[in-house]
């Protein structure tokens, strides 16, 4: 009989082989294609293709598309997906191989690979703890000394893990794409130790290790295991994961000799988002027949491949050789972290890579706004070079080293503080002050309100002035040149008065003066408040009553001019403007003190004080509301009568008059009338007795010899302006020949000149005397 199971077999074998030849659907159209997955294979066909175990066996495959991710290719012919990966645009899937040769047929479908290893690039490891001469190689104290960290970088690291319990390393954020979990903890000591080249914290006096940007943000990414090994599948999802996450630059301290088009499709996922990629150039070494030794993926041409360097500034023998390499960087005999909270010198381009990826932090943390592109670019200015011409295929554009004339970030102000002083129903003042640290160089200060500049200059302090209520937000910055710092700010709310803070009104009055001293009493008025205030009176800008009242009686014993001022007070930061009555003067030792402490606008050793003095303190000739008593003020007809009235004490008379211009009124009404009873004065001929007009010398005569008895005499002079005919010429002259008015120097006597108040101080007065 024959054997119908090797039969079997054979027939399967032909058929998967048949499955897996080059071109089997290449003829296909894409439509038709599809067509064709709407009909899965049937249970009796895929029996017979997978009758052979081998070809039964699922294996892990990357695959990239043309356009957009296309599931259902691959789960249409039984593919199991383990992971999609949208940054990228790359699927890892569990395919056997006839399903994976199939599915590559695929129009929408750009590559499908096996999962090839990959492995950290570490030459060897040290257990001495000598330390390294790294970072004094490319002067990384430079950076430190001009405040440059790495602060605000976020750098993945793609590797076995970062110790989660190294007291020199600190993570961000990390995962572990061997086991899919949380935890990425360092089980090799690899990841650790580029870690601590790139970002360590610790203290190197006390044996700890300090990376060349300590400021930056770890993203640890755990894709080798504890072998140092990983798979290409591991490294594409943490490419994607690292995308995902918006890094700056992604740290590749591992390769491979083999190449992948889905690797270098993930690699150029991250330089389209704008993410610099740094990986090791391999510790490989040179061939003899010079051709490259550099690994994936430092081959390809958007990732910076890393050479390394010895102690000598030669290229270390083990590291990768090729026109690939970028640039170089110390990898022999390098200190850094380790795990289980140890340190360990390592050897190796992955040593090397940290130390480049750490110089790109911190030129990304000086100048944020510059590119990938760019950086890459200035990362070649920052090159010493090594060998005869570059670049070259030994070390590239040459070892890195920080410039000497490094500019750091212009450091900010220390505190700012912000305070309303003064507040009324227009507006605010508001007072910002900042305090700022010993500089070397002197810089200019910029204060912003709410964004807008509105102060620069070197003062640390401004008075702002805000017209409406709300929040305010004040940054200061410090500038010099075109470096400007970050802004340190200070909040505050603003409320305006919901009316005026300050008192209505204020008055001083002098109410009695001796030689010893002054008694003045202080008065002040206010409006109902829904808010209640007190009350702060100052003397010459002294203090002298803080309270609730609105009444201070103040004493004086010296000379002075004295000015008196109160404000409202609502709390300690909001008080009013002040409140400012009219100057007293006090001249104690003064005849005539009274009159010249009560009124502001009598002069001292005026002509008229003898007259005006008495006459006030009699409380014939009274002063105004503002503390004036206007003594070259012309006198009126209404003013003459009212004094005549107090000083000859005609009491409560009739009011009835005929006088059109004399309304109800006007406080000389009664006066008036009682005056024209009495015949001292008469009204015009049109009805009106004009009582705002001012009197004359000649009126004024009529009236004073009407109320006072003058003897009765002739002419003792002649004045050319004083005509016989004329109503007043006896009245002028009577009180002419009774000196109590006189002429001019000029021969005049000007009866139709207005009178002031002082001169008729000096007529009644003189009046008075006799």
């Amino acid at each position: 009989m024959r054997d119908t199971t090797i039969f079997t077999r054979s027939i399967a074998l032909i058929l998967a082989l048949l499955l897996v030849l080059p071109g089997g659907f290449t003829a296909f159209a894409e439509s038709d294609f599809d067509s064709d997955l709407q009909q899965a294979p049937t249970e009796a066909s895929t029996q017979a293709q997978t009758t052979d175990a081998t070809l039964l066996t699922s294996e892990t495959h990357l695959i990239s598309f043309t356009e957009d991710i296309r599931t259902d290719v691959i789960t249409a012919y039984g593919g199991t997906i383990t992971d999609e990966l949208d940054a990228t645009g790359i699927v890892i899937a569990e395919l056997t191989q006839p399903t994976a040769d199939l599915i590559a047929s695929h129009p929408a479908i750009n590559a499908v690979e096996e999962d090839h290893p990959v492995e950290i690039d570490n030459a060897s490891s040290h257990t001495t703890t000598t330390r390294t001469y790294g970072h004094t190689t490319i002067r990384a104290d430079i950076p430190r000394d001009v405040g440059l960290t790495g602060q605000g970088v976020k750098v993945s690291i793609i590797d076995t893990g970062v110790s989660t319990t190294h007291p020199d390393l600190t993570v961000t954020d990390g995962y572990n794409f061997l086991s899919n979990n949380s935890n990425y903890d360092d089980d090799n000591g690899h990841g650790s130790h580029v870690a601590g080249i790139l970002a360590g914290t610790g203290d190197p006096a006390a044996n700890g290790v300090r990376g060349v940007a300590p400021g930056v943000e770890i993203y640890a990414a755990k894709a080798m295991d504890s072998t140092g090994g990983g798979n290409h599948s591991t490294l594409v999802r943490a490419i994607n994961w690292s995308i995902e996450k918006n890094v700056d630059i992604i740290n590749l301290s591992l390769g491979s000799p083999r190449t992948s088009s889905v690797l270098e499709q993930a690699a150029q996922a991250a330089t389209d988002r704008g993410i610099l990629l740094v990986a090791a150039a391999g510790n490989f070494g040179s061939t003899t027949a010079g051709t490259t030794t550099v690994d994936f993926p430092a081959r390809y041409s958007n990732v910076i491949a890393v050479a390394a360097t010895d102690q000598q500034d030669n290229r270390a023998n083990f590291s990768g050789y090729g026109p690939e390499v970028e640039i170089a960087a110390p990898g022999v005999r390098i200190y850094s972290a380790d795990r289980n909270n140890t340190y360990r010198l390592r050897d190796g381009t992955s040593m090397a890579t940290p130390y480049v990826t750490g110089m790109l932090a911190i030129m990304k943390q000086q100048d944020s706004t510059k590119t990938a592109r760019q950086l890459r670019l200035q990362l070649r200015d920052w090159a010493t070079p090594l060998g005869t011409s570059q670049p070259n295929s030994a070390t590239g554009f040459g070892r890195i080293q920080f410039p000497t004339n490094l500019q750091g970030p212009l450091q900010g102000v220390l505190t700012v503080d912000a305070e309303v002083t003064a507040r009324t129903t227009q507006q605010a003042t508001v007072n910002i002050t900042w305090t700022d640290r010993d500089r070397t160089q002197s810089v200019l200060y910029e204060v912003r309100r709410n964004g807008t500049v509105i102060y620069e200059g070197r003062n640390r302090s401004f008075q702002d002035t805000v017209r409406q209520n709300g929040d305010y937000t004040y940054a200061v910055r410090t500038k010099r040149n075109a470096n400007t710092s970050a802004p340190v700010t200070k909040t505050i709310p603003v409320q305006l008065e919901d009316r005026e803070l300050a008192p209505s009104q204020l008055t001083a009055t002098l109410t009695t003066i001796s030689k010893e001293e002054a008694v003045i009493e202080v008065i002040w008025t206010d409006d109902p408040r829904s808010q209640q205030v007190d009350y702060i009176l100052r003397r010459n800008g002294q203090i002298i009553y803080t309270g609730m009242g609105t009444r201070f009686v103040d004493r004086v014993n010296a000379d002075g001019d004295y000015t008196y001022d109160i404000r409202a007070r609502r709390s300690p930061t909001n008080i009013s403007e002040p409140r400012v009555a009219t100057d007293l003067r006090i001249r104690l030792a003064d005849q005539y003190a009274e009159i010249l402490g009560r009124y502001s606008d009598v002069a001292e050793n005026a002509w008229y004080l003898q007259y005006l003095g008495p006459l006030n303190q009699q409380n014939l000739i009274r002063g105004y509301q503002d503390n004036t008593i206007r003594p070259t003020q012309a006198i009126t007809r209404a003013e003459v009568v009212t004094i005549l009235a107090r000083q000859q004490n005609w009491g409560a008379g009739t009011t009835t008059t005929t006088f059109s211009d004399l309304p109800a009124t006007h406080f000389a009404r009664g006066t008036i009338a009682e005056a024209a009873r009495r015949g001292i004065i008469s009204g015009y001929s049109d009805g009106t007795v004009r009582p705002n007009a001012p009197v004359t010398r000649g009126e004024l005569a009529v009236f004073l010899s009407r109320a006072y008895s003058y003897p009765a005499v002739q002419p003792v002079g002649t004045y050319p302006d004083l005509r016989p005919q004329a109503f007043y010429t006896g009245s002028v002259n009577q009180l002419n020949a009774a000196n109590i008015i006189g002429g001019y120097p000029d021969g005049t006597i000007r009866p139709d000149q207005a009178v002031t108040r002082a001169e008729f101080a000096a007529f009644l007065q003189r009046t008075l005397l006799q």
